[in-house]
């Protein structure tokens, strides 16, 4: 079973060049905030409903530069 959003496909989580997995975080100005694995989908969000996009690691949620 998988996510509505994805149609119950599961994609191979994205890697930094030091081996973290990472996701775009869109911060919403709502105050929200959504990851995407894809920057790319991330971006068009953001040009959507305004906010910003950053790179962060999915197990700290650290930004990543």
């Amino acid at each position: 079973m998988g996510c509505s959003s994805c149609g119950g496909r599961s994609a191979a989580r994205p890697l930094s060049a030091s081996g973290q997995p990472v996701a775009w975080r869109h911060y919403q100005p709502s105050g929200g905030s959504v990851d995407y694995l894809d920057e790319a989908r991330a971006e068009r969000a953001k040009t959507a409903l305004g906010g910003t996009v950053v790179k962060v690691d999915t197990r700290t949620g650290a930004p990543i530069a």
